[in-house]
C-alpha cells in the first residue's frame, strides 16, 4: 500500500512572523516556544528557511537549557534574509 504524503506544518507558515522575535526573556526563564514551523529546508548559509536555525541548533534544542534557547531566539532575526535585503 502506498501513502501519499501530506506536509503537515506546526504552525502555519503563512502566519509566521519572524519580526515578532525576539520575544523578551523572562526574569525567571521559562523555555521559548520551539520557532519551528514545520519548513524543514536548509538555505545556501546552512539556515532553515522556515525558522533560521541552524541544524545544530534544531538537533540540540531539546537539550538546550532555556537560556540557551533564548540566545538562539534572539539571533533568528538577523539570519531572515528578507527582513536584511533592504527591500
Amino acid at each position: 500500500m502506498t501513502q501519499s504524503t501530506v506536509r503537515r506544518y506546526l504552525k502555519d507558515p503563512a502566519s509566521y512572523d519572524p519580526s515578532s522575535f525576539p520575544r523578551p526573556m523572562p526574569e525567571s526563564p521559562e523555555p521559548p516556544e520551539s520557532p519551528c514551523v514545520g519548513v524543514c529546508t536548509m538555505d545556501d548559509e546552512g539556515h532553515c528557511i522556515g525558522c533560521f536555525r541552524t541544524l545544530d541548533e534544531i538537533a540540540q534544542w531539546g537539550t538546550l537549557s532555556p537560556e540557551e534557547q533564548w540566545r538562539v531566539v534572539e539571533e533568528l532575526p538577523a539570519r531572515d534574509p528578507q527582513a536584511n535585503s533592504g527591500s
